[in-house]
């Protein structure tokens, strides 16, 4: 009789057992599920807006055509003022000058005349029966020289120093150059030679001039 009794106790037991694991296996299966579904209740956390919308860089928009270039605002020449004009026949002797630019430029202009040595010369004619003939002709005298320098006073630097040797004189005997001074300053121009004539014209924006 009590080995009936225990026997039908392990039956009962073993039927709870398996009672029990079913029922675990039930819910965790539920679970899976509950998951797989995403949580349809469940409220999305908000990302704070650290990006912003924006508009895209490169668009289908209408095509343009070639910008325009803006035409640069002429800026205006100062009007000059000749404030030296006068010629010098130099003999190994010395002009000097001297003025005090406030507003440049201050443009010297001279004209060289150096003395001509004037000869006449026989030559063979290139046309028709290539007989002598008598031809002048002229150079610059080979003593003549000219030396032009600039100086800045409140230095005694030299500035600027052109020294002419040869002279390329056009048909009228004579050569133009120029010297021009971009920053102000208080000047002295010298110019010395020899043998050598010289126009000299000087100028001056207006606005360096006392009109009062």
């Amino acid at each position: 009789m009590t080995r009936r009794i225990i026997t039908l106790a392990l039956v009962i037991l073993t039927i709870v057992v398996l009672t029990c694991a079913g029922c675990t296996e039930i819910e965790a299966k539920g679970a899976e599920g509950s998951a797989g579904q995403g949580g349809s209740g469940a409220t999305a956390t908000p990302t704070p807006q650290w990006v912003q919308q924006a508009t895209p860089i490169k668009t289908s928009s209408v095509p343009t055509g070639n910008p325009t270039a803006a035409t640069p605002t002429a800026v205006p020449k100062p009007a000059y003022t000749e404030i030296y004009h006068d010629t010098h026949y130099l003999l190994y002797d010395t002009v000097s000058l001297q003025f005090d630019l406030t507003t440049p430029p201050m443009v010297i202009k001279y004209i060289i005349r150096p003395d001509m040595i004037t000869y006449k010369q026989q030559v063979y004619s290139s046309y028709g029966d290539k007989d002598k003939i008598t031809v002048t002709k002229s150079h610059a005298n080979q003593n003549a020289e000219l030396l032009v320098e600039v100086y800045d006073l409140d230095t005694m630097e030299i500035i600027e120093s052109e020294e002419y040797l040869t002279f390329p004189v056009n048909d009228d005997g004579e050569m133009e150059e120029s010297i021009t001074l971009y920053y102000p300053g208080n000047y002295h121009v010298e110019l010395s030679g020899g043998f050598v004539e010289v126009e000299i014209v000087i100028s001056v924006p207006e606005s360096n001039l006392n009109t009062t």
